[in-house]
């Protein structure tokens, strides 16, 4: 759905000041303008946001749970433009009252595609069009967005910093958009997880099926991929949540975690492997072994380094490095490689005998499962529901 920033605004005005002629004022815009703006909004919305009368404007409850999602979207650009520009710089309310969705939209599709021809495609629009779009917006910010590379597009830090506040100032704008469709029973909502593998078994699908009870209308979408990918997804507003292994330190200032429950890792290997005879495993003898190994600079490889060093032990030579359980399990099962997996994840394989858990007792294994949120993010109904459930499947 494209709004008009500048409705948006509007409105956000007319509900702090209760009145037209002052908020055109604040606008600086003529109160006809202000009028037929916000109509027009509300046209787009298909909801009524004020009730008028003799007395001024007042919200009605669509309208309050609306532009309090709008206000808090306006308060991203406004950061933004309190981090882009000098602190004393007097560009701050120019710039966020003049930019325009066409722009935001334009310029958040490039730094996620990272290639104008793909970013056009997605907007359907002609990549000249894109191209002057992205000019506008580049003169407004006064300094350069983009370069060009032999792969595409090349994004500055800076401008990929600026990306993510326009990411947020978006999905606060659609989460304003469900809570009002939830309230006219049109659509339950939207959400977004990024799903770590441990997560992925057992504990997220429950969580979805419990919701989908509750919310059949639900939108839901479920991403997975490496931590790092999500993590800017999580930060940048793709993402609603991030579930599975927990990170410590923090990975970012604006992230906050819940601990579910602590999981630990468990020495599998395939049924019939030959090391399932012995009685007493040292580490000496997984070293001679071929191994799926966790990712690097993931919790469970830092355990599976551990295990070797501690004993003043190289690592193995043979080492696959896999993030996907699939295909850990595919490989274990076919081989007499040996793997560091959490128990809960590798449940049906060792109940079925399809995969089996070696004699050896592993130290200082736990690790801590739950999930990440940005810091200040205030969930919908449906995925503050989701959040209830997913802790009741751990409960449970």
């Amino acid at each position: 759905m494209y709004l008009n920033t500048r409705h948006l605004l509007c409105a956000i005005e007319v509900a702090e000041t209760g009145t037209v002629v002052q908020a055109a004022n604040n606008v600086h815009l003529t109160q006809s303008a202000v009028t037929q703006g916000l109509l027009a909004l509300e046209q787009q919305l298909h909801v009524q946001l004020f009730e008028r009368s003799n007395q001024g404007m007042r919200l009605t409850q669509a309208g309050e749970l609306f532009l309090r999602r709008g206000k808090r979207a306006f308060a991203q650009l406004k950061e933004a433009a309190q981090w882009w520009f000098a602190p004393q710089s007097s560009v701050h309310e120019s710039w966020v009252r003049n930019l325009t969705w066409k722009q935001l939209c334009a310029f958040s599709m490039v730094c996620q595609s990272g290639s104008y021809s793909a970013a056009a495609r997605r907007l359907q629009l002609t990549q000249p069009t894109l191209h002057r779009t992205l000019k506008d917006f580049q003169e407004l910010c006064q300094a350069p967005l983009f370069y060009r590379s032999p792969a595409g597009v090349d994004i500055p830090w800076r401008t990929r910093q600026l990306s993510r506040y326009v990411g947020l100032f978006f999905a606060e704008i659609n989460q304003g958009i469900d809570e009002v469709q939830a309230l006219q029973s049109t659509r339950a909502g939207r959400l977004a997880i990024g799903c770590l593998p441990l997560a992925q078994t057992k504990i997220v699908p429950a969580a979805i099926l419990a919701l989908l009870q509750q919310y059949p209308l639900a939108d839901i979408s479920v991403v997975d991929g490496p931590y790092e990918e999500q993590l800017q997804a999580l930060l940048h507003g793709q993402l609603d949540m991030l579930v599975g292994a927990l990170r410590f330190p923090l990975p970012h200032s604006e992230i906050t975690q819940v601990t579910l429950f602590m999981d630990e890792l468990s020495l599998v290997a395939r049924a019939g492997h030959p090391l399932l005879s012995s009685t007493s495993l040292s580490v000496a003898d997984l070293q001679h072994y071929p191994w799926v190994a966790p990712r690097k600079n993931t919790p469970a490889r830092d355990v599976f380094e551990r295990v070797f060093s501690e004993e003043g032990l190289p690592l193995p030579e043979d080492i696959i490095e896999c993030g996907s359980m699939v295909v850990s399990r595919g490989i274990l099962m076919a081989s007499d490689r040996l793997s560091l997996l959490p128990s809960r994840q590798v449940e049906v394989e060792l109940q079925s005998a399809t995969l089996a858990q070696l004699d050896f007792e592993l130290c200082n294994t736990q690790r801590a499962i739950g999930y990440a949120l940005r810091r200040n993010w205030q969930p919908t109904q449906v995925q503050a529901a989701f959040l209830r459930l997913l802790e009741q499947q751990v409960a449970s």
